[in-house]
């Protein structure tokens, strides 16, 4: 039931929280908004279990849901102050844009790109590498003080994604990208230790976000060409979560079917290479997208 409400919650604020971004955010400031918006929910995620978990230690869980509520309504009132820049007369129509689809190549490998991305960064894969650490590792190996390691790289590593990133840079990322998650990949195949499971955390959380920013630069910028822009830009996100959420289906079903039918812990290698696999695809794709407008200057 509560994971029910929390997809709920998550699909029914990320879905117009999106629309919004690509319609207030420009081309050109894209890469450094998102770097900087990335840092800052990370900072956010690092300092605020610690501050709840001291205080329902100090208070109850009931103040404390009350707070969360105040922050939940509080974001809602100011979404509401944000002007609508492109306010769509006509009415949503599916069909006719599963015609554009078709015909669109460049939409085509956005789609393809955030149903790969489903598979792996936005879906099974952190669960995955969790469950292989705790069953080859058992308690050697001390999770939570790493990851909150990691997490100050991630927010290193957003904050320069912001304040360095744009096109040129695109291809050179990707391929870096690439090896280090092929690398770090292999070895934890070969074996999981401290040092394969801490290569592969500097890979998830540094280069794997990296790999995310980029593929959102290219989503929001490519819903701020027409006619999507102004005439579709509600079917173009419906089917931007239509297609990742699909991939997070297909990701969870994998490990259904390696591991949970099987009830074997050793598949979950094959669960890992097909999570590869996907990546793969993620960052082949992304770099084969070319989004040409009067408003971007991408090569």
């Amino acid at each position: 039931m509560i994971g029910t409400l929390s997809g709920v919650s998550t699909a029914t604020s990320a879905f117009p929280f999106n629309m919004i971004e690509s319609e207030n955010i420009l081309p050109k400031e894209r890469g450094k908004y998102l770097g900087y918006a990335s840092a800052a929910m990370e900072i956010t995620s690092l300092i605020v279990p610690v501050l709840l978990g001291a205080y329902i230690t100090a208070r109850s869980y009931t103040v404390v849901a009350i707070w969360i509520l105040i922050i939940a309504l509080t974001k809602l009132i100011i979404s509401f102050k944000i002007q609508n820049k492109n306010i769509q007369t006509k009415k949503v129509n599916i069909k006719e844009f599963c015609h554009l689809i078709k015909k669109d190549k460049t939409l085509k490998k956005v789609y393809l790109i955030e149903f790969f991305k489903g598979i792996n960064r936005n879906g099974v894969m952190s669960l995955v590498v969790s469950l292989l650490i705790i069953y080859n590792t058992a308690n050697e190996f001390e999770l939570g003080g790493w990851t909150s390691f990691f997490s100050l790289l991630s927010i290193i590593a957003m904050y320069l994604f912001g304040k360095l990133y744009n096109q040129e840079k695109k291809k050179r990322l990707l391929i870096i990208t690439l090896f280090a998650v092929l690398i770090s990949s292999f070895l934890m195949l070969q074996e999981i230790n401290i040092l394969s499971i801490l290569i592969y955390n500097f890979v998830y959380y540094i280069f794997m976000n990296i790999m995310l920013k980029i593929t959102e630069v290219n989503l929001f910028d490519y819903s701020n060409k027409e006619p999507y822009k102004s005439e579709y830009n509600t079917e173009y996100f419906v089917f931007r979560e239509l297609f990742l959420n699909l991939g997070r289906v297909l990701g969870y079903s994998i490990l259904l079917i390696f591991v949970g039918l099987t009830q074997n812990l050793s598949y979950l290698n094959m669960v890992l290479i097909c999570i590869v696999i996907s990546i793969i695809l993620v960052i082949f794709t992304s770099n084969k997208l070319t989004i040409k407008s009067q408003n971007l200057k991408y090569n």
